[in-house]
């Protein structure tokens, strides 16, 4: 809203004129973001979350109205009988400050082109603005509220829409998962890290092959990028460029802070020992399941004798498993102290 705001007053566009020249600018990227992301999916309710029309929406829904929602029609009804009456009048009106209405009249513009260009049937808007988000979050840090919401697996969701919108391997992203996160569980005394980080593992797995769209050769430097450039909200900048080396390290050898710190010039050393270790973790459970046939019926790990020892149950041929878990293992080795070794069991007994 600010942005558009700026730029009517740049080009010195008329209050009357709002409602054009904003479809104008927004309509174009409304049209590619459903081009790129939405696709055939249908969009039947819109959510209005800002400070300037959600509150006045939703003190309209609660004077007039016992439903929840707002038909998408009678938004534009109700922006229309302001959009040519005088400032000051829309101001008493409304009971908004004067300064504000140019934004408020920006912001129903914006909204009801969105609205109109998707074809949605129903507005809700629950009232709530920036401020209350920044008390909500205060009050969450400080524990003073209980958190009812999942608000990670949101962020499992966001993750596992990328790696669909990129033509992710579902299947085996789920795999790589339940490796991933064994390893994770097994090795939690020796590399001491927390819930949030294991997180962000779960998040490595399920986008590890992401950049694969853009380049098969070339999939760890691709993949970077990818994540770098798409928001994943619950996400810090900071967390999604872990989440980015994580994954490029999959692919690529893992260049450590002395050999290349151009690539760690945002994070501290604590962040950068955290990617080292989620690196090696993803890195061993990809070797698992490197031909991408989910071979093992079950796998089990264990710490034997400062060994990392995998426990796989099944009948088929693994030998191209072993034969490049080799280097994975070292670098695994390298990081924790401990050497991840296979055994396989199979009906007539067990073979390391």
């Amino acid at each position: 809203v600010l942005r558009l705001n700026t730029i009517m007053n740049e080009i010195g566009a008329p209050v009357e004129r709002y409602d054009s020249l904003i479809s104008e600018i927004v309509l174009p990227q409304v049209d590619h973001f459903r081009k790129m992301y939405l696709q055939e999916n249908r969009i039947r309710n819109l959510i209005v979350v800002d400070d300037y029309l959600s509150p006045i929406l939703h003190r309209m829904r609660k004077q007039h109205r016992a439903e929840d929602f707002i038909p998408g029609k009678e938004l534009e009804l109700y922006v229309s009988q302001y959009a040519q009456k005088p400032v000051m009048t829309v101001a008493q009106e409304l009971q908004v400050p004067l300064e504000n209405i140019p934004l408020l009249r920006i912001a129903a513009a914006l909204v009801t082109s969105v609205a109109n260009r998707i074809g949605v049937e129903s507005i809700w808007a629950p009232g709530v603005t920036l401020c209350d988000g920044l008390v909500y979050e205060y009050a969450e840090q400080k524990k003073w509220m209980d958190e009812k919401h999942d608000f990670e697996q949101d962020i499992v969701a966001c993750a596992v829409g990328i790696s669909k919108r990129y033509m992710g391997n579902h299947k085996r992203s789920e795999t790589l998962q339940a490796l991933a996160l064994a390893i994770f569980d097994t090795t939690k005394k020796l590399h001491g890290l927390s819930a949030r980080h294991r997180l962000l593992l779960q998040i490595c797995a399920i986008l590890h092959d992401c950049g694969k769209y853009i380049s098969l050769s070339n999939m760890g430097e691709c993949s970077y990028h990818i994540i770098m450039s798409t928001e994943m909200i619950g996400l810090s900048h900071r967390e999604r460029e872990m989440v980015a080396n994580i994954v490029r390290f999959n692919h690529t050898p893992f260049e450590t802070i002395l050999d290349a710190p151009e690539r760690y010039t945002d994070l501290s050393e604590e962040e950068y020992l955290v990617i080292a270790k989620l690196s090696a973790i993803l890195r061993v459970a990809n070797g698992l399941d490197r031909t991408h046939k989910q071979k093992f019926k079950e796998v089990h790990f264990r710490i034997q004798q400062e060994k990392l020892v995998i426990a796989i149950d099944s009948a088929a041929d693994i030998t191209v498993e072993k034969g490049m878990f080799e280097r994975r293992a070292l670098f695994f080795e390298e990081v924790f102290g401990i050497l991840p070794v296979i055994r396989q069991k199979k009906e007539r007994g067990v073979a390391e």
